[in-house]
């Protein structure tokens, strides 16, 4: 009899290794699974806003002749909702924006703006690995470690770096 109850602990055993093993890989795989979505999703708001924001950028450019590296005078303006220059799932943090000029061949001087948000700053509260190396690949590449809007050294329509 006592062998029998020790095969049966031994099957248990094992039952339970399988059941532990079977999860690891689950979470191994949901994982980045999971932060991928959330990515995205996040991603997709935050290119909206950057939309919103050349958008007004472009239009306090008709009305002045120059671009604003101040978001807060859009939003006084009419040109950007209240709370648009804040980075979705930033916890409050705002888009960071600066402009500049550039003299052209020609000799002619254009305004140039950015505006931006790093993957650490909309990612916050996801995996800190997964941002990382994000951030590193970016760097690495000489890449904007997230996304953006214009460009500070050359003219390029405020094309965001995603189109």
């Amino acid at each position: 009899m006592g062998k029998r109850f020790a095969f049966l602990n031994n099957n248990f055993a094992l039952a339970a290794i399988v059941v532990l093993l079977a999860v690891a890989v689950f979470l191994s795989i949901g994982r980045p699974v999971s932060f991928a979505n959330k990515m995205a999703e996040r991603e997709k708001e935050v290119k909206q806003r950057l939309v919103e924001i050349r958008t007004a950028e472009e239009n306090y450019r008709r009305i002045t002749g120059l671009y604003t590296a101040n978001l807060d005078t859009l939003v006084t303006l009419g040109l950007l909702k209240e709370g648009h220059q804040i980075i979705p799932g930033s916890k409050g943090l705002p888009f960071q924006a600066a402009v500049n000029t550039v003299e052209m061949p020609s000799g002619r001087t254009v305004p140039i703006m950015e505006c931006g948000a790093r993957y650490d700053e909309y990612l916050a509260g996801l995996d800190v690995h997964e941002i990382a190396e994000r951030i590193e690949s970016a760097d690495a590449e000489a890449r904007y470690p997230g996304l953006k809007i214009g460009d500070l050294t050359s003219p390029n329509d405020n094309k965001g770096n995603w189109e």
